[in-house]
């Protein structure tokens, strides 16, 4: 399961088939269902009933469907033998999530308050986290009576990506006050988001990823497309996140994944319509950043910004 996640994570989307991730899946389920039976003799052969993955597995195979963006239900697509499965990657996975419910708040581990950030995670991703009873809202509350000081920094990062999305519209009374029930107004919560943004922006800092994404872009004053570059700015806030650079002269900002997060940018795409409503956010992926060694690193920046897509002679997107 953490195979798949990392090879979903640096893959991205149309990464699930061609990494081989369906196959994993369908032997872990057929080998789930084998335990489930002989645990259980007394159930007729193929149930279904109890055949369920540990809350761990399940929630990183969640969390590696999210980052492929591949749904549940064709999840085992192509694989030969797919339809004696049928129902039982949705069975599985998100069953093994919902045993994370029975735990006490007060008892979790930060192995188990990782999982659940995880799967809430995911859950969003996929537009899922309404499916059997609100199980998204259930994780998150579980999340939010648990000891936040054992929170491991992967349920931080995770939290940050989701907040926009899971906490409540307060109204103008309640803005001041704690009626909401929103756990990410608490002081505990925003140092722990804060520490994540934070941590998020040395890990890029670190690198010299920044340096070589400045050396490759258009200098100011160049000429691209129809207007001359300007009003380049760097790490611009947006929302919870920071955006790499701006090119205001072309109304577009990269979002460049570094893989400075332990995700991808599955659910930040989704969000940036609502955090930068008048700029065209365009994501370079680290793959398509040092693909042929990083020699077309220029002309994959002129298309970002220009709008355009990808020579397929040069460079794809994984």
């Amino acid at each position: 399961a953490a195979a798949a996640c990392s090879l979903a994570r640096c893959g991205g989307a149309g990464s699930w088939k061609g990494t081989g991730c369906s196959h994993v899946l369908a032997r872990v389920l057929h080998r789930c269902s084998r335990q489930h039976m002989q645990q259980d003799a007394g159930e007729a052969e193929g149930s279904e009933a109890a055949a369920i993955l540990p809350p761990a597995a399940s929630s990183l195979w969640l969390c590696a469907l999210a980052q492929a963006g591949q749904d549940l239900d064709s999840a085992l697509e192509g694989i030969p033998g797919a339809d004696l499965l049928e129902g039982r990657a949705e069975q599985a996975i998100l069953g093994g999530v919902e045993v994370l419910l029975s735990v006490q708040p007060e008892n979790a581990s930060p192995g188990e308050l990782a999982a659940a950030a995880r799967a809430l995670w995911a859950l969003h991703t996929l537009a899922k986290a309404g499916e059997r009873e609100n199980l998204g809202g259930k994780l998150l509350s579980l999340l939010a009576a648990a000891d936040s000081a054992l929170f491991p920094a992967e349920a931080w990062a995770l939290l940050r990506e989701v907040q926009v999305i899971v906490r409540p519209t307060a109204s103008g009374e309640e803005e001041e006050g704690e009626q909401t029930g929103d756990p990410f107004r608490c002081e505990a919560w925003e140092s722990g988001l804060a520490m994540a943004a934070q941590t998020e922006a040395d890990r890029l800092e670190a690198t010299t990823r920044m340096a070589q994404l400045r050396a490759a872009l258009p200098a100011n004053g160049d000429t691209l497309g129809d207007s001359t570059v300007d009003e380049v700015k760097e790490n611009v806030p947006c929302g919870p996140f920071t955006l790499a650079v701006q090119i205001g002269s072309h109304g577009v900002a990269l979002d460049f994944d570094a893989h400075e997060c332990c995700v991808n940018r599955a659910l930040r795409r989704q969000q940036w319509a609502t955090h930068a409503p008048d700029l065209r956010v365009e994501e370079v992926s680290l793959a398509t950043f040092d693909r042929q060694f990083g020699l077309y690193r220029p002309d994959v920046l002129r298309r970002r910004i220009l709008g355009l897509p990808d020579d397929d002679g040069k460079v794809e997107d994984d």
